[in-house]
């Protein structure tokens, strides 16, 4: 076997023995199974690396890049939008139908004389015009996608509700004998919300927490522009039941 000089390997001559030489550098002769076995000895073997086991409590790791994982939902299927879907669907519903309004708005001696308490919540679904359900659809729109990607689609569903019902149970005691509906007071407990998570936050700052207050002040005058006779009691409820509820549901943080 004589060294060749293409490629800086062996070249094969005729009546010579062939050999073959692997990655490891170990050369076998092919007539020879204990020189075979020791090469294949020699070759790299593939390293199992395990992944890394999630933290304690069953949260999911964190991306590769480092990022938070986002616990609400993504791209449309998320809360809000689910929300606005029923509000759009219902409302149209209404307006086929104008007994759905008077069977399911807030009104308070039904409530109470007749427990009919799904009142409560029915009536945040109602809208009483165009103009009513563009302006909280916007709203809610806007607010509703960083409220829930913050806070994660279940609290994010259930601060909705609760601050919605709330708003509906101050106006029912403040002034039982007007009826009202709409998704007004679900929507200042979100603002309610974004206050007190700006307020109490791990990087709380007092000009997001103006910000937010800003944010409730101009949807009031939005709707009261485009709606007449708002029921403030509603939106106050609301606000205060949101904000209230988020510091139940809302894990602190120590400030910084």
């Amino acid at each position: 076997m004589r060294r060749g000089k293409a490629c800086g390997g062996w070249r094969h001559e005729e009546g010579e023995e062939e050999e073959e030489t692997d990655k490891g550098g170990a050369i076998a002769t092919l007539d020879s199974p204990s020189r075979v076995m020791m090469a294949q000895q020699r070759r790299p073997r593939r390293v199992l690396r395990r992944k890394p086991a999630p933290p304690a409590g069953g949260a999911p790791a964190p991306p590769a890049g480092g990022g938070a994982p986002h616990s609400g939902g993504n791209g449309v299927l998320t809360a809000t939008n689910a929300l606005l879907v029923i509000n759009f669907l219902v409302f149209l519903q209404q307006q086929q139908d104008p007994s759905v309004t008077t069977s399911f708005y807030k009104l308070a001696y039904a409530i109470t004389d007749h427990g009919e308490w799904y009142r409560l919540v029915t009536a945040v679904m109602l809208h009483g015009g165009w103009g009513h359900l563009a302006g909280n659809s916007m709203a809610l729109f806007n607010i509703g996608r960083g409220t829930e990607t913050y806070m994660g689609t279940e609290k994010f569903v259930a601060l909705y509700v609760c601050s919605g019902v709330s708003g509906n149970v101050l106006s029912c005691i403040v002034d039982p004998l007007t009826p009202s509906l709409g998704a007004s007071g679900a929507i200042f407990g979100l603002l309610g919300a974004e206050a007190m998570i700006h307020l109490a936050g791990p990087k709380a700052s007092m000009p997001l927490f103006v910000s937010s207050v800003g944010q409730t002040a101009f949807f009031a005058v939005l709707v009261g522009l485009l709606v007449p006779n708002i029921d403030h009691w509603g939106h106050l409820g609301g606000f205060v039941g949101g904000a209230a509820l988020t510091l139940l549901i809302q894990p602190r943080s120590p400030r910084k």
